[in-house]
């Protein structure tokens, strides 16, 4: 052996040792990636359960702490569709963060979900500015009003003017769902007057 032929040898060990550390390296990316894809999965699976459990329970009433018992009916977004229902919901968020003093950036009803037995999920987005106080009154006034509104989603971040942060004001990101029915169809009525006699 010649001192030219080790070095091609020392080259092919560094290169067998970095195609070792590669392989090692994409293997341990590709484990994290299907630990972390059944993680979301069995999640994803975990929510669709919980979820079916609940559309398949009544509306809940808010006799339970001492108050009177709602009716369904009346726990449910009113309206002739599902669209005057989605502009009723979005009306009742707009009007708990008004009155709470909050100041409305933007409200959109973000979509409408099929559920069982004619019922539709529709949800509402709204963005506003306020202080902790506005946004725990309007808080307090969605989850405990009629009809049932449920809170799915907050985001707070605090407010910038003039490139300083303002500890005070707080940018809100809330989502906000409620359920609707369809209202059964309209009967025809039935004369029992007579045919033809006075």
């Amino acid at each position: 052996m010649t001192p030219g032929d080790s070095l091609p040898r020392a080259q092919l060990a560094a290169a067998g040792v970095g195609v070792l550390v590669l392989v090692l390296i994409l293997s341990s990316v590709a484990w994290m990636g299907t630990t972390v894809l059944g993680a979301l999965d069995v999640e994803a699976s975990t929510k669709a359960d919980i979820l079916e459990t609940l559309r398949r329970r009544p509306l809940p009433t808010r006799a339970a702490d001492g108050g009177v018992a709602i009716p369904p009916e009346q726990a449910r977004l009113s309206g002739e569709t599902e669209a005057v229902a989605a502009n009723g919901l979005q009306e009742i968020v707009t009007r708990a963060v008004e009155n709470a003093g909050g100041e409305i950036a933007s409200a959109e009803v973000v979509r409408i979900v099929d559920g069982i037995e004619a019922t539709r999920r529709i949800v509402v987005s709204i963005t506003f500015e306020g202080d902790i106080a506005a946004v725990q009154q309007a808080l307090f006034t969605l989850e405990s009003g009629v009809p049932f509104a449920i809170v799915d989603g907050l985001t707070l971040l605090p407010t910038e003017s003039g490139g300083r942060v303002d500890d005070e004001r707080l940018r809100v990101g809330l989502v906000v769902s409620g359920f609707w029915r369809a209202p059964p169809p309209a009967t025809a009525e039935v004369s029992t007057a007579p045919e033809g006699g006075t």
